[in-house]
């Protein structure tokens, strides 16, 4: 399956061919004709790397099985949820003083139809050199 890079500031990632990044914030990235949308997001701590209490603490207020994750430079956890009718998994990955937020989400009657090239997208992420912080 052939895919294009998307670049956005310090980080990137690989998508397939068909399917397109809107720029925003969040980045939206998602195929014409598919069931779902992810979304992605990111900040970056003024001060220092992000540690696993800064994590904890995007963390607190959400519900659902916790996984410990790694792509490449990034460290962080994922969680699925449904919610009203509506799968959704969210990542929070972090790499020295950058976190990213991904969160995919569709029908649920739709979960699982997506998820080959939702797992391709977030195992290209990659981080670029990051500027020192200011």
């Amino acid at each position: 399956m052939s895919s294009k890079r998307f670049q956005s500031g310090v980080w990137s990632v690989e998508i397939p061919e068909d399917w397109s990044a809107e720029p925003g914030d969040p980045i939206a990235v998602f195929r014409s004709k598919g069931v779902g949308a992810l979304q992605i997001s990111a900040t970056r701590k003024s001060n220092g790397r992000i540690s696993e209490q800064d994590l904890e603490e995007f963390l607190a207020q959400e519900s659902g099985n916790r996984k410990k994750v790694t792509f490449g430079a990034f460290q962080g956890i994922t969680i699925e949820q449904v919610e009203s009718g509506t799968f959704m998994q969210k990542w929070w990955l972090m790499c020295d003083s950058l976190l990213l937020f991904l969160t995919y989400n569709c029908s649920e009657k739709d979960k699982g139809k997506e998820n080959r090239a939702i797992e391709q997208i977030v195992k290209s992420l990659q981080v670029h050199q990051l500027p020192a912080a200011s």
